[in-house]
Formats: C-alpha cells, structure tokens, sequence
C-alpha cells in the first residue's frame, strides 16, 4: 500500500475562540519532498488571532497529482509561544470521494502501540484486503485503525510474513484483553489466516500475545495467550569459501542450552517448508519454537551432523547468530570449525563482547577535516555503551576522507537507534565537518547507516543521530508493444535497473487495478508502477526480461514471442525520464534484452511546452480517467510519457477542475521534458478501467512565449553567424591583388539573402504551434492508445474572441456566422457554435472565445465578416470588437466594429482586421488614463476580534473623494469569499458598485468614507475597511535623446507619466512604478511618444486604508473614517482614579483620542499597566498605558472613555475617573483632561 500523496494538503484549525479558513502546507522545514510514507513533516502557520485551547483539527487534500490518496496517521501541533502541544490521532485514508477528516484532539498524552501479525506459513494464507484492527484493554476499546503501511513489507499479509504496523492510541488502553481484525472482503483473496498477533506498549513496554491460529473471512477476535511459547531464529554463517556440498545435509540438530532449560530441534538443512523462515548459499536459517518458556541467557549451542546415503559434505562454519523473536535477545557463538565425515558434533559457548566496524566519511567542502581525538558511542536494544575512542592509523580525519576504525563493544547491542558521535575539542583545527557514519556488526554483519551533515565546533562537540529508513525509489514503466499480428504476450515480464555500480533487481510489472490480468496487447502501451529498494542515481541501462511460457496465439509465421516496441521509465519525483528504443522481437532462447537510453533527461536538452487538449462535443465524449501524451521527434526521440493533469495550486473549494469534460478545451504547461520540438508524431494513452470513453477532438503543441522567443533570438544569432562567415569566406577566395571595393559584388549578394532567408525560416519555425487533428476517434479500454502523425502542410488554429457590447438589450440569441478572409485563401462560413468561456454565448458585456481549426494557413488575416439569421426572440446584435490569434504564426490580430447593431435589414457586417501591436502603437495610452469612465472597487471589512463583536445588521458605505466628491449610498449586501457577513475577525470582500447598483463616476482620489450601520438590536465591531482599485499608470523606461543645451530641462519634463512628475531620475520612477510588479513590467508593450521617450502601461492595484477599531451601534450608527497616512503615533495615557468609596472597577475600560484637526484614533483597550499593576483601576491610584494612534492628531481636543459595564467576579461596576492625561511622546506635550465623574455601562466624553 502506497501512502504516499501528490496532492495539495491543508489543514483548519477550530478553537474556543473562533476557527480559521484553509491553511495550505506549503513551506516544509523538515523534507525536500512532502508526504511521503512513513515520514514526518514539519511545517509551520500563523493564525490571525488567538483561537485558545484548540477543539477541532480538519485535515484534507485538493484531490490533484497523480496519486492523491493519501494515509495520515496523527498530526501533533504546538503553539510556538506557550508551547502547549495538542494531539489529533487520524489513522485513516483520505482518499478521492473523501479527502477531509475533522477529529477532536485526544484527552491525554497519545499511546503508540507496534501491533505485529504474524500470518500463517500455509497455501493461500495471505489476503489482499484491506485490514483494520481494534484493541480491547481494562481501561476501555480503541478505535478501528487501518493496517495499511508495514514496517517491513511493501505488501503485508503475505504468507509466512511477519508485518508491524505502528498505530496511536488517545490513551493507554491499560491491560490488554483481546485484538479483533476485520478485513473487507475485497481483492482477489478475500480470506486471511492468522497464526498470531504480538502487541507492545511503547510507553510501558508491555508486550501481550494473541492468539490461536485462524482462518476468517470477515471479522475475529483473537485473545490473550499465554507466553510460555517462545520462538528462536538460529543463523548458521559459512567461513570465507562458503559450504562445499555435493547434496544438502541430511540431519542437522541444534540444541540450544539456556540458564532456565534447553530445547532441540529436529531436523536442520533443507528449509522446512512449515516452519522455516528462509535459506541459501550464505546462510543457514530455521526459527524453531520452545514450549519451554524463555530459556533465559543461551549458555551453549551444540550441533550434531549426521550423514545419509554417499553425499559428500563439508560444512565450515564461522558463527552462529540465535536471536529470541520474543525479546530480540540476540546472541553470537564464534566457531570456526568444519563438519564433516570425522568430526560430526560441536560445542560452542557465545562471546560476551561484540566487535564493531565503523566507517566515517568527512564532508568534501573546505577546512572540514581536523586533528582532534574523536569518540562514538552506540545505543541499543539491550543497552548503551560508553563513549568510546576512534583509533586509526592516521590519527587525522582529513576532508573528503573515509576513515574506518574497530572496537570491542562489552555488550550485544541489537539492533541500533542512536548514535553519538564527537570529539574531545583537542588539535589545532578541531571543528569537524562529518557527513555520513555506518556502524557494522561484524560477526553477524548486520549494518546501519547514518546521516549527519553537521559541523562538530566548539562548543556542540557531539552530535546525536538515528539510522536512515530503507530506500523506496518509485518508477513508472511504461512499456509499447509493436503493431503486428501477435505481437502480444502474456508472460510476466519483469525489468532490472543498472546505474552507478548498483542494480535494482528484478521488478515485476504488476498492473496498477490488482483485479485486472497482466497482458500486453499488440499496438497499445501498458504503464505499471515499480519500487526499487536501491537508490540508483542514474539509470545506464536495463535488462527486460520475458517468462518462458508461451502462448498458443504468439505463433505467427514463425515469430512466437514478444515484439518490444520501446521503455520509457519515469522517476515518480523529479519527473527524469528515460526512453529505451528496442524494435526486437523477444522469444526463446533468448528471453531477455540490454537497452541503454537513447535519451537521458538528466538537466540538458530539456524544454517546457504547453498543450491544449480539445475533446469532443458530443454525447458521452467526457472523460474521468487520466490522459497521458508522448511525442516525438523527427530523429525518433521521445519526450518521455506526460501525465495531462491540471495545476496544483488550481483547486477551489469544490475540489480540483475537472478536465477533458465534454466540448471543454484544457490547457497544460508541462515542465521538464525531453526537448522534441517540433514533434512530428503523438501518441496518447488512456488509463484503462471502469468510465474509461473518451472522444477526442484535437491536440495544439507550443513552446511558451519566453522559451519562443529564447529560440527565436538564438536562431537569429546563428543567421548571422553564418552570413559573416560566408562574407569571410567569399573574400578569402579573391585574388590577392584585388582589392575590396564598396560596390556591390552578385555572389555576395546572395549570400546576404540566403542568410536573410535562414532568418526568416528560423523566427517562423519558432512560432509555430503543432497541431494533431484526431478528427473524432474514441479512446476506451479496447483501443486505450492513439497514435497521430503530424499532417503536411500544418493544420492552423485561429483563436476567436468576440465581445458583445455594453449597453442594454446588446445581447442576442440568434445563432452567428463568421468568415476570414486572408492572403493565402478565404475559408467558408462556419457557424460559432460552441463559446469556451459562456454557456449562454452573445450576451450582454460578455466576451465569447471560439476555437477554429482550417486544415491549412489561411496566411495574414484581412477581413471578418459576422452574419445573423436574425431567429429568436431577441435577434438584433450589437458587436463591440473581435480578436483573432493565428496560433500558426503567433500573430494577433483586432477588429473594430465600432458598436455595429446587426438587426433585420442590416444582417451582415465586414470588418477589417489589424495587428495588435499596430493598433497600440497607433494609440496615444494617456486617453485612456484621462477618460477612465465608471469605476469598480473591490472593498474589504474587517470585523474586530472582540466579544460579540459580529452581527447580522446591514452595511452602507459611501466614498468621499479629495475633490469634495461624494458618491452615493451603497449597501455591502452578498459577501464574496464568506457565507455570512460580518463574523468575528472575519474579512468580507465586496464590489462597489455590484451588480444592479448604480455606476460610479466619482473624480478624484479617496480621502474619507462613511460607514453606516443599521440595526436596532445589536452592535458591531468594525476593525478596518480596505478599499482597492485599478487603474493603468504610464511607467517611463527612458529619457528622450536631445542635447544638453539651454531650455532642454524643459524638454525633459514634458516626458512624464500620466499621474506623476518628470522623470529625469530614478527616485521619480521608482514613485511612478510603485505597486507594480517586475513580471507586469516584462510582460507589458513599449510605447514611444512624440518626444521619444520610451514607456509601458502596466495596471496597477491602488490600496486605501481606513482604520476605524471602534463599535457601531444604534447611539453610534454612521462612522466617517479619514484615509490613514501609513503612520503610527504613539501617546501615554495616565489614568488617575479617585479615592472614594468604591471608587475602584474591575469593568473593561476604552479609550478614544479626538483631535481638533477632526481626525480620531481607533478606540483601543487600556490593559498592561506600565506600572505592573496587577488590578487595574484600583481606588486612588495611578495606571500608565502605552496608546497608538493611526493619525496624527497634532492638537488634542478632547478624549472618549467606554465602560462595558462588566464588574468581574466582585460585581465591581460603577468605577470613579479622576483625571486622564494624554501625553505626546513625540512632541512632548502633556494635555490634562479632569473628569471627577462616576462611569457604570456608559460613554463619558471630556474635553
């Protein structure tokens, strides 16, 4: 089970004091790669408010990627300030039909458990269903959990396997009782048989055993057992040369002797079949039980050979590792002694001490080797060991170094989780750069591996690491068999990697869908998924392998067998391909083949192309499964096998886009693949299984515009290149008596024009876009492939944009004709049928696009003509403009209708077309910025983070120009991003007008909007309105080229922007280029004035800020808030209470500052004493606050103090003011406010 995800996860937090939007994880600060399995990740959010002890965690995923199940097992959190921690134990898939989980978080510290299933050593023991377990204890029931990821296994439940699974408990379940399985019934084994479960407490470390064996098919509750059955691995190891046996030996008995018994066993040699684990050249292993109980500590291990029949036999033994599977006690006996026909019986007694290997490698990069006396120190299993000396020859670990070093450990470790790794600080360089550290067991040669990367300084002298996870390399292969009759096989075919020294083995393709049969069908191409548990850099070669049976229909004119087409292989992450070329047929004898790649994507020759996909417009023609694309070359490259998927960050909140839907064009940008271009065939690949119909229309190749125009500019360099060359070569070959004159010479004239011609093939062949016209052909699970040539001469796609005016009742619902006309030739009249962008096409405002595909270039595009039937309820038309893109030649082109109404009468309308960038360069861009016309906001509200802060009231807002223009009253009525308006640190977003409302024609900038709030009821805390616009500025890029001479400074000024001042300097452009991003500035035309100075329009985002942090309520309901300056000042507010009887409160007390210059600051909370008063507003005496404002209020004039009306648990309300003093810090002035006045749940305003 792979619980691996591509997808895009996130994660909403739900607390005492409200709950977040989706928080994507993003930024990993632990892995280069997210969410992969059996590894953690860190990642770190910010919230925008304190949301208190969290209750609720919802964990999901957008369903994009190749593969977005995905299996958690528990999320922990930890608040960064306060480091409380929170619990959420998952457990459970997340997959397509549901990607969310929301869980509570758990009630105490979380208990990890290690449930192991043995399963039986028997014909059809192992299942293929899925497993969920459940664990009954005296202190209550745990929840089912997935048994879906094994510790040792790729594939658990496997016949005679041992599988661990690590699951968490919300609490400890105390003294466990019983374990029930359930399995689901599904896959092609729908039975499991069990020989026993073992459960450790990982806390506690309890272990309890389960059992007996049994065969279920549905649900069982296995019971404790008691543990006197103990279970013994014994491994024989052969001395250097290995066994020399001419037959197996016959009998072999082993008797183990421990301080609390001794059990024998009865046969050893051939692999018992029941009861033995595994065997071969390199080692003997039987696991054998004892009825006994534990033995305790192994005191002697005792071997009698006993030969049959004339077999010559000569066993010679260097050790034997016994290992008690309960305990993982582990013990080793050094023999070095042969068995044979004169000595048939040993005795051996264990070592007490262990020898260690240890392999340092110091990192390659500079001063990372030193002189220091260095130590390790191993922890495991059994026990720690001291920190012990590294002693080697050399005495100094220099960079790039591998230095291996021996010591005797006084204990059997086990297996090792830590390791400590330093230095005494000694040396004249004693900072040591370490990069990798492997530990080696040597008598049982057991190893483990670790990474530390860490530079060990003064003064972290030390450095404590644990071992690495196994290896788990994915690959997808995918693997085209030849077109002929027969060319198909059903033999298991299996592929081996090779690539820096290493090989993977063997790996079966397996079909992806476990219930489909493996086969291989001629002219189609198969995908499968392969693990390779070695890491291979880069694959050099392979070597495919075919089974030996044949099949009856494989035999056709004498070629039975396999015909291999071509291998393509696919890294999973980092998206490297490799394609391996073969045309061969692969029959007996020779069942096998060495390919090597014919391109390896290792970071050159790769290139980035975007494909839009086309499906057809007919009945049952969308698709659900995944579309895969290969291309070639015309030198019969490939690009490697492309998954069409749409982007990762282009899910909402209904889930990922849904692509190669029904008439639906989609678009790709593929990234990182073998450069092809031009492709001259393609083939695509549906993924077989249930919905798998797909009609496909046709298929648009490009390169992006950056990568075009990169290739564009080199094949212009190579011209010329080439052109200065021939001119060389040309007057190399004169006459040396002759002499260059100026006048023009025939040949080289040619020459001029042949290079002018290469020129123009070359920024021609660059703008091309390849298009693969599949006319219709349906792909479904008989013909899942398609292979398409590239037609001759190109196919052309013209992009239609046509855009309905703005004015009431343009809109039609007559059905529209079009014809182009061009140099080349004029198509025939089609009809504008199907509008990528609207359902209901022709409306109102609305811009409908149109994909048309002519079987030939039409060449430079002249004149459109619209034709309407004039059918329908609302026949007449009224055209603004239309757009039309030659996706052949990569020209835009634009007509203007100039608002023509095609009504009766009046049906026809013939246009000319012009460039796009003819017309800007026609255009005098400050038009546009003086006559802006109606204009848009987008608002955004803030609501306070206060108690009650929220409401259900109605909003008006009304903008206020620096012109003394005022628009009209607009109600903020349909939020855009929340369901309810107006919540508790919720921020709704608005258009300003929205629709129906009335336009805004308002001159000027903003200055002061008015807020009114109408209820009768509630109140309303409002934090702050952001208010945006767009508009487009003029941005200089140059300074007109002129003389520097009296009255040029003049000259200069006159080249300005629209909205700024000259700009003779950069401090004047950078002003102008504010709020505009580098990508805008690339991505925008250039244009040149009159004066000839260079500049570019670009749109531009206007933010205005509006602080208010104050409460709206049915005595305040209209707030005018003035445009913040984007500055903060700070005041000390001096609060002196009075000394009466009960003077004191213990209410929440606010504070507002009012200006005589009208502004007012927001209303803020008076809370932290500057005095460190632990009771604010204590009779007689003093509290100093830190206030800020978000204007400058210059002189005060009078300050506003709220009372909540809140008195604590006391009930002390009523609170007597003295006096407020408001101190300028940064003008230091003191301006004194006396009150002498009794507050309860009131406003009280002083002068």
């Amino acid at each position: 089970t792979n619980a691996d995800t591509r997808a895009n996860a996130f994660v909403i937090l739900e607390g005492e004091r409200g709950k977040t939007q989706k928080m994507w994880l993003n930024k990993n600060l632990s892995n280069p790669v997210s969410f992969l399995a059996g590894q953690e990740d860190d990642f770190q959010i910010t919230t925008d408010f304190n949301l208190g002890d969290l209750m609720f965690l919802t964990v999901g995923h957008d369903n994009s990627g190749r593969s977005p199940e995905w299996f958690v097992d528990h999320i922990k959190i930890t608040e960064t300030v306060s480091q409380r921690v929170w619990y959420f134990p998952i457990g459970q898939w997340l997959a397509r039909a549901k990607c969310t989980k929301r869980v509570p978080p758990s009630a105490g510290v979380p208990v990890r458990y290690a449930i192991k299933v043995f399963t039986a050593n028997e014909k059809d023991a192992s299942t293929t269903s899925k497993v969920r377990a459940s664990i009954l204890g005296s202190e209550g029931e745990s929840p089912r959990w997935e048994l879906a990821i094994s510790s040792e296994h790729e594939i658990p439940f496997q016949r005679g396997e041992c599988d661990t699974f690590h699951v968490i408990s919300a609490k400890d379940l105390g003294d466990l009782q019983s374990v029930t399985l359930n399995i689901d019934g599904a896959g092609q084994y729908k039975e499991f048989t069990v020989q026993k479960i073992i459960v450790h407490n990982a806390v506690t470390k309890e272990r309890w055993v389960f059992g007996p064996r049994e065969r279920f098919s549905r649900s069982h509750a296995f019971h404790r057992i008691s543990t006197d059955r103990v279970e013994y691995s014994v491994s024989v190891l052969p001395a250097e040369g290995g066994w020399s046996v001419t037959s197996a030996p016959s009998l072999l008995r082993i008797t183990l002797t421990g301080q609390d018994g001794e059990i024998r066993n009865s046969r050893f040699g051939k692999v018992d079949e029941e009861r033995g684990i595994g065997g071969g050249r390199n080692r003997f292993v039987y696991l054998f039980s004892s009825n006994k109980g534990d033995l305790g500590d192994l005191k002697t291990v005792r071997l009698i050979y006993k030969q049959q029949g004339n077999s010559s036999f000569a066993f010679d033994i260097s050790r034997i590792v016994v290992t008690n599977m309960s305990s993982h006690a582990r013990w080793i006996f050094p023999a070095r002694s042969i068995l044979n026909k004169e000595k048939t019986e040993i005795a051996l007694t264990p070592d007490a001490a262990t020898s260690y290997r240890t392999i340092l490698e110091t990192h390659a990069s500079q001063d990372a080797g030193c002189d220091h006396a260095a130590f390790i120190r191993l922890t495991g299993r059994h026990g720690v060991t001291s920190e012990i000396p590294l002693i080697h020859a050399q005495r100094i670990f220099e960079r790039k170094s591998v230095v291996s070093t021996d010591f005797i450990a006084p204990l059997l470790l086990g297996d090792v989780s830590v390791v400590r790794i330093g230095h005494d600080n000694s040396g004249t360089t004693p900072g040591w750069m370490l990069e990798n550290v492997r530990v080696v067991e040597v008598l049982s040669e057991d190893s483990w591996q670790f990474k530390v990367q860490a530079f060990l300084e003064y003064p972290f002298t030390y450095t404590d690491v644990v071992p690495l996870k196994p290896v788990r390399q994915v690959y997808y292969v995918a693997v085209s068999t030849g077109n002929a009759e027969g060319a198909g096989t059903q033999c298991p075919v299996t592929v081996e990697l090779y690539g820096g020294g290493v090989s993977s083995g063997p790996l079966l393709l397996v079909p992806e869908n476990p219930d489909a049969k493996f086969e291989l069908v001629s002219g189609t191409t198969e995908r499968f998924p392969v693990v390779s548990t070695v890491k291979i850099p880069e694959i050099e070669y392979i070597i495919v392998r075919r089974g030996a049976r044949e099949d009856s229909r494989n035999v056709v004119e004498g070629k039975q067998g396999w015909l291999l087409e071509r291998v393509v292989i696919q890294e999973q992450i980092g998206n490297r391909s490799w394609t391996f070329l073969a045309n061969q047929w692969i029959k007996e004898p020779a069942l096998h083949r060495t390919l090597t790649p014919v391109n390896a994507t290792a970071g050159s020759g790769m290139c980035k192309l975007v494909i839009t996909v086309k499906t057809a417009d007919s009945r049952g023609a969308s698709n659900d499964r995944p579309v895969h694309v290969e291309l070639f070359s015309e030198q019969g490259m490939s690009s490697g096998l492309m998954q069409l998927e749409p982007p990762r960050n282009s899910a909402t909140k209904d889930g990922p886009p849904k692509i190669t839907q029904r008439g639906q064009t989609d678009v790709f940008q593929v990234s990182s693949v073998q450069d092809v271009w031009p492709p001259i065939k393609a083939v695509l690949t549906l993924d077989t299984g249930k919905k798998a119909d797909w009609q496909f229309d046709w298929m648009a190749v490009s390169l992006p515009k950056e990568e075009r125009e990169k290739r564009l500019k080199a094949a212009r360099r190579k011209a010329r290149r080439a052109k200065k060359q021939a001119k060389r070569n040309f007057r190399q070959q004169q006459s040396k008596d002759e002499t260059d004159s100026e006048d023009s010479d025939p040949e080289l004239e040619g020459i001029d024009e042949n290079a002018e011609k290469m020129d123009r093939l070359g920024a021609a062949e660059e703008a091309v876009e390849i298009l693969f016209n599949g006319e219709g052909q349906w792909l479904n699970n008989k013909a899942p492939s398609l292979s398409i040539e590239r037609a001759d001469p190109l196919p052309c796609r013209i992009q239609l944009q046509v855009f309905t005016g703005q004015e009431f009742g343009a809109g039609t619902d007559s059905n529209i004709f079009c014809t182009l006309q061009g140099t080349a030739m004029t198509c025939e009249e089609f009809k504008l049928s199907k509008s990528s962008t609207h359902s209901d096409k022709f409306e109102r405002g609305n811009m409908d696009l149109f994909d048309v595909i002519f079987p030939q270039s039409l060449g430079q595009l002249k004149n459109i003509t619209l034709r309407s039937d004039g059918a329908g309820l609302a026949s007449s038309w009224l055209v603004h403009k239309t757009n039309a893109l030659d996706c052949l030649q990569g020209i835009e082109y634009m007509a203007d209708f100039e608002q023509a109404d095609l009504k009766k009468g009046q049906l026809e309308c013939t246009k000319p077309f012009k460039r796009v960038s003819d017309v800007k360069a026609d255009k005098d861009p400050s038009d546009s910025q003086q006559a802006r016309g109606p204009r848009k906001f987008k608002v955004k509200v803030t609501t306070g983070n206060e108690k009650g802060g929220g409401s259900d009231g109605k909003v008006f807002l009304t903008l206020i120009s620096d012109k003394g223009e005022q628009s009209g009253e607009y109600q903020l009525k349909q939020s855009l991003n929340n369901k309810t308006k107006f919540q508790r640190t919720n921020t709704d977003e608005f258009h300003v007008p929205s629709h129906g409302q009335q336009a805004l024609n308002m001159k000027g900038k903003l200055s002061k909007i008015s807020v009114r709030y109408d209820s009768l009821m509630a109140k309303w805390m409002l934090e702050r309105v952001v208010i945006e616009e767009e508009e487009i500025v003029r941005v200089p890029i140059s300074l007109p080229k002129r003389s520097t001479t009296e009255g040029s400074s003049n000259d200069t000024n006159a080249a300005t922007s629209a909205e700024s001042g000259p700009a003779e300097s950069a401090s004047n452009i950078q002003a102008v280029t504010h709020g505009v991003t580098d990508s805008d500035l690339e991505e925008a035309e250039v244009f040149t004035d009159k004066d000839g100075l260079k500049y570019k329009l670009v749109n531009r985002i206007n933010k205005s800020v509006f602080i208010h942090k104050g409460w709206l309520n049915r005595k305040q309901r209209i707030a005018e808030i003035d445009l913040w300056d984007g500055q903060l000042h700070d005041y000390k507010i001096i609060v002196k209470t009075g000394n009466v009887k009960k003077a004191g409160t213990d209410g929440n007390i606010r504070i507002q500052v009012v200006g005589k210059n009208k502004l007012m600051s927001g209303v803020q909370k008076l809370q932290d004493s500057l005095e460190k008063n632990r009771d604010l507003f204590e009779r007689d005496q003093v509290d100093s606050f830190n206030f800020v404002s978000n204007h400058d209020l210059k002189e005060l004039d009078h300050i506003i103090l709220y009372h909540d009306g809140t008195g604590g648990a006391l009930n002390k309300v009523e609170w007597f003011v003295e006096s407020v003093t408001v101190v300028d810090i940064v003008r230091d002035r003191k301006y004194n406010f006396p009150a002498s006045h009794w507050m309860g749940n009131c406003i009280c305003d002083h002068g």
